[in-house]
C-alpha cells in the first residue's frame, strides 16, 4: 500500500495562485463598470449602499450606547 503525498507547488488560494497582477486585473474590470453608459446608476447605488453601511453602524453604536447606559443603571 503506498501513500501519494499532494503535489508540491501553489495550491489554488495562495498568493502566488493569484500573483501580482490581481488588483491591476481588479482595477482595470472594476474600471469598465465604472465607466461604463450607466455610470451615474452605479455611482448611485454605491453611495446609497455606502450610506446604508454607515447607518447600520451609527444604530449598532448607538444601540451599544444605550445598552451600556441600562445596564449601568441597573448595577
Amino acid at each position: 500500500m503506498t501513500t501519494e503525498k499532494p503535489a508540491a507547488g501553489p495550491g489554488p488560494f495562495t498568493a502566488h495562485a493569484y500573483g501580482a497582477a490581481f488588483l491591476p486585473r481588479l482595477f482595470r474590470l472594476a474600471g469598465a463598470y465604472w465607466s461604463s453608459q450607466e455610470r451615474w446608476k452605479v455611482r448611485a447605488l454605491t453611495l446609497a449602499l455606502v450610506l446604508c453601511v454607515l447607518t447600520q453602524v451609527m444604530i449598532a453604536i448607538w444601540t451599544n450606547l444605550w445598552f451600556a447606559d441600562f445596564f449601568d443603571a441597573l448595577e
